[in-house]
Parts: structure tokens; C-alpha cells; sequence
């Protein structure tokens, strides 16, 4: 993976570095496609991406709902997440 399909973002004073939003596979889309609502579709994407038991999960999952609202915009560039 390149530094373009990488994003890095800072939490609690550490860094941490995730893949770009940019880099997101087609089966995740497919997946995130049954989603219950557009939370559920945020949340299927981050955790295929991320992964659920990983130490940036952790991180994102400690994040204020402000916090988590700035890095969800930085990640996907205002992208939206819950369009299909």
C-alpha cells in the first residue's frame, strides 16, 4: 500500500494510520450495501477497513461523536457515507 492509499490521524496524542478512503475495495461497498441504516453502513465500512479488533479501531471507538464527526470527514474527504 502506498502513502496515497494510506490516511493518518491522531488520537489521545498518538498517531495512527489506517487505509485511505480512496482505497476503499468494491466488496466492502457491496457489503455495506445491506446496511440497516447509514450508522450501520459507516460502521461495516470503517470495521472491513480498519478491522474490528485492531489497536485503530480502539481508537476510533474512544472518540467523541465530535470527534468522530472531524474524522470521518478528513477520512472520506466529506464524502458521504450513507449514499448508496
Amino acid at each position: 500500500m502506498t502513502a496515497k492509499e494510506k490516511f493518518q490521524f491522531t488520537h489521545n496524542g498518538k498517531k495512527h494510520e489506517i487505509p485511505s478512503f480512496k482505497a476503499l475495495p468494491m466488496g466492502v461497498i457491496r457489503k455495506s450495501r445491506k446496511a440497516l441504516d447509514d450508522a450501520d453502513r459507516v460502521f461495516i465500512i470503517i470495521e472491513e477497513m480498519v478491522g474490528e479488533d485492531s489497536k485503530e479501531m480502539a481508537a476510533i471507538d474512544s472518540m467523541s461523536q465530535d470527534e468522530f464527526a472531524e474524522f470521518i470527514t478528513e477520512w472520506t474527504q466529506g464524502a458521504g457515507l450513507g449514499e448508496a
